[in-house]
Parts: C-alpha cells; sequence; structure tokens
C-alpha cells in the first residue's frame, strides 16, 4: 500500500530539514539505495507529524507513524499505530497501520506555552 505523493518524494539527495541546521532529510532515491544495500524491504519510523497519521514514502519503503492525535494541540492530525503479522504463507511480515481519529481524546491538557521547545512542523502532503 502506498500513499499519496509528498513533497519529499520531489527532492532527491540528502537536504537540510526544516528541524534544524543539525538535522537532514533523506530523498527518495537515498532510501531506496539504502534499502537494496541493505536487503530491507521497508524501514519503519517515527515521530514525524503526519496529517493522516501514518504516510509511506520513496515508493512504499519508508513508513512514517505518529501516534500523537491532535499533536501539541494545534495540527488536529490522526495518529496511527503499526500492527506487524507475520503471512503464513509466505513467512513474511506485513504492515498494518490502524488509524487514531483526531478529536476522540480531549488534548489540551499536558500542552502549554512552557514547553521544552516548540512542536516541530507538520509533514505537508502534495497530492
Amino acid at each position: 500500500e502506498t500513499a499519496g505523493v509528498t513533497e519529499n518524494d520531489q527532492v532527491l539527495g540528502v537536504h537540510m530539514s526544516p528541524r534544524g541546521k543539525n538535522t537532514c532529510r533523506f530523498g527518495p532515491d537515498r532510501v531506496k539505495e539504502f534499502n537494496k544495500r541493505n536487503s530491507l524491504k521497508l524501514i519503519i519510523r517515527a515521530h514525524e507529524c503526519v496529517q493522516h497519521g501514518y504516510e509511506y514514502f520513496a515508493a512504499g519503503q519508508l513508513l512514517t507513524v505518529f501516534s500523537a492525535t491532535n499533536y501539541c494541540n494545534q495540527h488536529d492530525n490522526d495518529g496511527a499505530m503499526v500492527v506487524l503479522v507475520k503471512d503464513e504463507r509466505t513467512g513474511e511480515l506485513v504492515e498494518h497501520a490502524q488509524v487514531i481519529k483526531s478529536g476522540i481524546v480531549d488534548t489540551s491538557y499536558g500542552w502549554n506555552d512552557q514547553q521544552f521547545r516548540a512542536p516541530s512542523p507538520m509533514r505537508r502532503t502534495s497530492y
């Protein structure tokens, strides 16, 4: 399963991240090259806010999962979790993303202006 094309799918190589000068982003070419070199089919990563709780990238070779709904009480995003199930026929692991809809839980308690740092920006998807 793959999601819509993200702005990150359009930028090849290594480039600066909006999170700051000490971080970078890798384009889909780098993800595919890394997976091939390491005999991987999928990288599952977390801690980047995406609108629908999960998002595929690099032709489905990388999956971002973000569990916090309405991140910092600002983004009105869904959260998600991933369940890995072993396919008994092939022996391969298959991922199943389960969306946690925003608005179900009041997230206003616990977030305040005195946080250690501002929330990270949400990754934008362009369709």
